[in-house]
């Protein structure tokens, strides 16, 4: 597996798992502009792209049909940056 193949992977089960970690994200796309000779397109990433982007959509859903109900189960950015946490 190229290790375009295992990130892709690896970031899915990361937003699967943790969704703040979508922080990650930034950080890889300044990588793959850093790296943009080196990128080859694989059809195995493309199909993990999309199992990502379609393991949003129950989050997007919540987030369009009940803002109330979601915005208070979310952490806030204020939760999130505490020590304690």
């Amino acid at each position: 597996m190229t290790s375009l193949v295992l990130t892709a992977l690896f970031v899915t089960a990361v937003l699967l798992t943790y969704y703040p970690s979508a922080s990650v994200l930034s950080i890889l796309a300044v990588w793959t502009f850093l790296r943009v000779r080196d990128f080859r397109f694989d059809r195995r990433f493309l199909w993990i792209a999309v199992a990502g982007l379609i393991a949003l959509v129950p989050l997007l859903a919540a987030l369009l049909l009940a803002p109330i109900h979601t915005s208070r189960q979310l952490p806030t950015v204020a939760f999130l940056t505490r020590l304690t946490t």
